[in-house]
């Protein structure tokens, strides 16, 4: 199997790092602050809403590697942004696409945001519905169980928002529907089973994002902070535990490419469980190497661990 990022794959890497620095890392605290915040209309630019969706299905047609790479990149400065972005891709746009809904060119252009909804069950058999939305989304696609099957329907949103989570707070403002009325979009098990792949596939590309931004924000930290005449990265202790943070990230990216590659529901499981491990465990070590300034919001590393934290509660569903 060849994990080799190709040229194409390395500029759009690149292209999107820069985007993510520039237009997404200074507002990242605002829309952390204050949910209902206005979303970057510039993610439309760069075709990101789609850009991991096939051609047939409305998007860019990109691979889900490179959907993968470009989502990384978000996370690394704003991980609620790069979560909507991941659910658009990989559940979304095919779901309107395959209702043939006209809703579908709105939400790949980025001019309509869309919310998503499914029931998890975790480890100890306990069901929860998962429900995000940005401010501004005006329809939900849920995953509803009918007599034992799974099917994709559409719903318009409207209501006052709900309580805000600990992290990923930019997807907070996830109003209940108001009606009723829901569009069937898909009951075809073979798009229940793909959509579940693009999503553990994803979503574990925003947890190795959230991860690789806090090994920068603690190495950034590590040099500047000086301690005993040197730099914090001059002690070995901190030497250990950065080398642990960067292995631990690298574990994680390749095994979330693996997942891209092979596209089956167990690798793309096992990408998102190590993923989300992964940035729980570097975002904290990361506010560790921050000291009492990590806890502040002066420093954007609490943000990283705050959504770290919120990651672990999306779990996929099961497969019928």
């Amino acid at each position: 199997m060849n994990f080799e990022i190709t040229e194409d794959q390395q500029i759009l890497r690149q292209t999107v790092r820069r985007f993510a620095e520039e237009s997404l890392a200074t507002d990242a605290a605002l829309r952390d602050h204050a949910p209902k915040s206005a979303w970057p209309t510039s993610l439309a630019d760069l075709g990101l809403w789609s850009l991991a969706v096939p051609e047939a299905q409305g998007g860019a047609g990109f691979d889900l590697l490179t959907g993968a790479l470009a989502i990384e990149e978000l996370a690394a400065r704003d991980a609620a942004v790069a979560c909507a972005v991941a659910l658009t891709n990989a559940v979304v746009v095919p779901a309107l696409a395959a209702g043939q809904h006209p809703l579908r060119d709105a939400v790949a252009a980025g001019t309509s945001l869309v919310g998503l909804s499914w029931q998890a069950e975790s480890a100890g058999g306990v069901s929860g519905t998962i429900q995000t939305a940005a401010a501004g989304a005006t329809h939900r696609v849920s995953r509803e169980l009918d007599g034992g099957s799974a099917r994709w329907v559409l719903s318009e949103l409207g209501g006052e928002a709900c309580s805000e989570t600990i992290g990923l707070r930019a997807l907070s403002n996830a109003p209940e529907s108001t009606i009723s009325k829901t569009d069937l979009l898909l009951d075809d098990v073979a798009l229940d089973r793909e959509a579940y792949i693009r999503t553990g596939a994803l979503l574990a590309a925003v947890g190795v994002g959230i991860a690789a931004g806090a090994l920068r924000l603690a190495l950034t930290y590590a040099d500047e902070r000086h301690q005993f005449k040197r730099p914090l990265h001059g002690f070995q202790a901190i030497q250990f535990k950065l080398a642990t943070m960067a292995t631990e990230v690298e574990a994680a990216r390749q095994l979330t490419h693996r997942a891209c590659l092979t596209a089956s529901p167990r690798d793309s499981r096992l990408a998102l469980c190590l993923a989300r491990e992964c940035a729980f465990n570097v975002a904290d070590e990361a506010l560790q190497i921050h000291g009492g300034y990590g806890y502040t919001r002066e420093y954007p590393v609490e943000r990283h661990f705050r959504d770290a934290v919120q990651l672990s509660t999306l779990d996929l569903w099961e497969l019928r």
